[in-house]
């Protein structure tokens, strides 16, 4: 399923998230590693993926419902597995904060991980840097072998179908991460659109296979 992996480990608002059945505030300023073993016990994993418009609106709020569930996750989370693009303003938003938060939180229970949907120029040009700043990159098997066109789509499904968790940012009726959006729905995968916070948002972290 992977072909590639490359391993670096190295307040005041009235918007309420309800979150692992607490309720928060939004505005709160090639292999990939399998679960963690300890001895002979697999360390629960739980797997949350991101997509987002590439031009994204009221970055700040964004930034801040990103920073809320972050945390919680951390917190309430054995393992926490993020997974991300690259391919534009939110994708970059989600990978700051993932790397924020974990200094500020919790920084032995997570991976960051990028999956690209083909090995593109600015990775072959720029790897160390790559290397230095996700803790996991891969590159999609089923995506790399298809049309660069359709690659970003079929990436985006593979990151669906693996995840626990698929958190949103799409505020209108176009472009890729509305198209995986529409197939998260389609295939029931537990999710949450971030731009339509407005008036708190309710959604559930258990982990995928406790939906089946």
């Amino acid at each position: 399923m992977y072909a590639l992996s490359l391993n670096h480990i190295g307040q005041g608002s009235s918007n309420p998230l309800t979150f692992n059945n607490r309720i928060i505030n939004i505005d709160l300023c090639l292999t990939i590693l399998s679960p963690s073993f300890e001895g002979d016990k697999a360390m629960d994993q739980y797997t949350v993926s991101f997509f987002g418009h590439r031009k994204i609106s009221n970055v700040f709020v964004i930034e801040r419902r990103l920073e809320a569930m972050i945390q919680e996750l951390l917190i309430s989370k054995e393992f926490v597995e993020f997974l991300v693009g690259r391919d534009g303003e939110f994708d970059q938003l989600v990978a700051s904060v993932v790397r924020r938060t974990k200094r500020t939180i919790r920084n032995d229970n997570s991976a960051l991980t990028l999956i690209l949907p083909y090995s593109t120029a600015e990775y072959r040009n720029n790897e160390q840097s790559f290397l230095e700043y996700y803790d996991e990159i891969e590159i999609c098997s089923e995506s790399a072998e298809k049309h660069f066109k359709s690659a970003h789509q079929i990436r985006n499904r593979f990151m669906v179908d693996r995840s626990d968790l698929v958190v949103f940012c799409v505020d209108h009726n176009s472009g890729g991460a509305y198209q995986t959006m529409m197939y998260a729905k389609k295939v029931n995968a537990s999710s949450i659109n971030l731009a339509e916070a407005s008036q708190g948002l309710s959604y559930s972290i258990s982990k995928k296979d406790e939906h089946e």
